[in-house]
């Protein structure tokens, strides 16, 4: 089992913009805490499926986040 620091959680929600600390938790484990493979992990296939957990409110129009 990999040992994931307080670092490496916030790293990975910063970079990939996941909220829930057990989602960024779940990525470092299965990369057995290497920070760029948790994050690869994420923009190759996870993502579509963490982006589901937003609501729409959550989401921004696409004008604005162009802008």
């Amino acid at each position: 089992m990999s040992n994931t620091s307080d670092t490496q959680l916030a790293d990975f929600c910063s970079i990939t913009g996941v909220n829930d600390i057990d989602s960024a938790r779940q990525y470092l484990t299965v990369s057995d805490g290497d920070l760029q493979q948790a994050i690869s992990l994420y923009f190759e296939g996870g993502q579509a499926s963490a982006a589901s957990q937003i609501t729409p409110n959550e989401r921004q129009p696409i004008a604005e986040a162009v802008n």
